[in-house]
């Protein structure tokens, strides 16, 4: 009679709770493929009694691009949110999944799978605070993130990275997950990311037993897999301190996939660390970043996939300077670039043997401007080109020595223009074209010509021979004659960087440099530097933009190597 009577008080608590309910979550399946929520949550009615709340049976369908909000969650509601992936069950529920399976039910009611990442949180706990995670103990087989909705919550005084703040794990770590640890479907496609603890049992691992001591349970090369990919997630059982969130009184979403498709993945700090927001090829402006999490100034390393160019603007709207990567940056301060992000393009650079790149993504220019054209698939074009303008192009790999076709799309009025293509600010001379005319500085043709170049990576200039034409796009395509570079060994040679240049020039040659003059010049050939070097650096940072060349003269032989301010 008595377990009756307490039975009946926890019932009659728990609805008062209810009936109180103050928060919500919505879900959002941003992936490319369904999925089915699980859920597990409990909740304290008096100190040492727990009972579970599972809302929605703890579990339900949610298809593509889909949301679903639940209003259920009492005060003191503690749980977590995980995607399946993989499921097939019949009418009645029954099932199984490739990922994230709690038996072989539709409803979870309280069973968790693996591999699955979780989205976990506690509702008005210590000092009325919520705390959430994304957590990746039980591995991964999805990206996800959880997250205050703005505007409903105060602000946490003072702010920190933890508070207030998107947890998530936004990176796909199915693609290197390793072998050992892969969860693999029926057609070899792996869909999982086992956790150590979850593949081997072990107490090392699981910080169990013995390893029950943060003091003695440390991280393993697997949990620094996980962190080094998501540095705010939580990757092993004591790694609280660095991946738990604050907030206080907020609504929240928890938003499954919406990055699988990043071709790019921007990081808070150097070195691949902080937050990492990963971005599908497009076009980002700084309320398109802010959306996705990535703050204004706020970008100091990335990681960028083969065949694909990444274009910071220092302004809003694709404007102001440029730094372009093709490859993955540990610190952008070497480019003089950190934390000065604030729009970004990503592009699709290479399909098959063909580089693609849009004009007005340049690394650095002298005497264009951009517009928008109305050329095919829109975007904007350069133009205002007159004699002497030239744009350069930083890091475009050549794979193997031979024959190149390039084709420009241009436009001009009346014809009469010429444009020559160079490697490395002028030091090599590709080739040279005329403009034809097109009868309107929008009506665009395709001219092209075959160029040789031995494989290597390049700063690619465009110049104008002649002025008068507009420029959308060029592409480089490999020819059926390309060949297999020669690995012969290059002389050792006058060299110079960063090119381009912004202050200060570092020379290196097979000779003393010391005390020996240096003469530059300028597109016109009048010398603008005659001094000595010293400590192998050239100072030229008040030289105005445009293409030099700088003179050696060492034991009777000259040495010239140009270079682009």
């Amino acid at each position: 009679m008595k377990t009756l009577k307490m039975t009946i008080i926890a019932i009659a608590m728990l609805s008062t709770l209810f009936a109180h309910a103050q928060r919500t979550v919505t879900l959002i399946n941003q992936s490319d493929q369904v999925i089915w929520v699980g859920l597990q949550g409990k909740l304290q009615t008096s100190p040492g009694v727990w009972v579970p709340v599972n809302p929605e049976n703890g579990g339900f369908r949610l298809e593509v691009g889909a949301s679903k909000t639940i209003s259920s969650f009492p005060l003191g509601w503690e749980g977590r949110f995980w995607g399946r992936t993989g499921c097939n069950f019949d009418a009645n529920g029954n099932g199984t999944c490739e990922t994230g399976s709690c038996g072989n039910g539709l409803y979870c009611n309280g069973l968790t799978g693996t591999p699955s990442t979780l989205a976990e949180i506690k509702f008005n706990g210590y000092l009325n605070q919520d705390f959430y995670d994304i957590s990746l103990v039980d591995g991964f087989n999805l990206p996800m993130q959880i997250l205050p909705v703005p505007g409903t919550f105060t602000p946490t005084v003072p702010s920190t990275k933890y508070t207030d703040k998107p947890a998530g794990c936004p990176i796909d770590l199915n693609l290197g997950c390793p072998t050992e640890l892969q969860t693999v479907n029926s057609s070899g496609k792996v869909v999982g990311c086992l956790s150590a603890c979850s593949k081997f049992h072990s107490d090392i691992y699981c910080c169990t037993n013995a390893y029950n001591d943060p003091v003695i349970c440390k991280p393993t090369s697997y949990s620094q897999f996980f962190k080094a990919a998501c540095p705010d997630a939580y990757s092993y059982a004591y790694d609280d301190q660095a991946s738990t969130f604050v907030c206080t009184g907020a609504q929240y979403q928890v938003i499954f996939g919406g990055n699988s498709s990043a071709v790019a993945t921007f990081y808070k700090d150097c070195n691949y660390a902080g937050t990492a927001v990963g971005l599908a090829p497009g076009t980002y402006t700084l309320a398109q970043l802010q959306a996705k999490g990535i703050l204004n100034n706020d970008i100091s390393s990335l990681r960028v996939q083969s065949g694909y160019t990444v274009t910071l603007y220092a302004d809003d709207n694709f404007s102001g300077a440029t730094v372009i990567k093709t490859a993955d940056d540990g610190c952008l301060v070497d480019d003089s670039f950190n934390d000065l992000t604030t729009s970004l393009k990503i592009i699709k650079t290479t399909t098959g043997s063909s580089t693609f790149i849009q004009a007005e993504n340049y690394s650095s220019m002298a005497g264009i401007i951009t517009e928008t054209t109305t050329d095919t698939d829109g975007g904007q074009n350069v133009g205002a080109i007159d004699t002497g303008d030239w744009l350069a192009y930083n890091n475009i790999n050549f794979p193997t020595t031979g024959t190149y076709k390039v084709e420009y799309r241009v436009a001009s009025l009346s014809g009469g223009g010429r444009l020559s293509m160079d490697l490395n600010a002028g030091s090599i001379i590709l080739g040279y074209l005329d403009i034809p005319s097109t009868g309107s500085w929008q009506n665009w043709t395709t001219i092209s010509h075959n160029v040789t170049v031995n494989a290597g990576t390049y700063n690619v200039g465009i110049y104008a021979q002649a002025g008068g034409w507009n420029i959308n796009w060029f592409r480089i395509t490999k020819t059926d004659g390309a060949r297999i570079a020669n690995t012969e060994k290059t002389p050792e040679k006058l060299s110079l960087y960063p090119n381009p240049v912004r202050d200060q020039l570092t020379l290196k040659a097979p000779f003393d440099l010391d005390n020996i003059k240096v003469q530059i010049t300028n597109a016109n050939g009048i010398i603008v530097i005659n001094k000595k070097v010293i400590n192998n650096t050239i100072n030229v940072s008040n030289l105005p933009a445009g293409i030099y060349w700088l003179t050696i003269v060492k034991d009777g032989k000259k040495h010239t190597i140009s270079f682009v301010k």
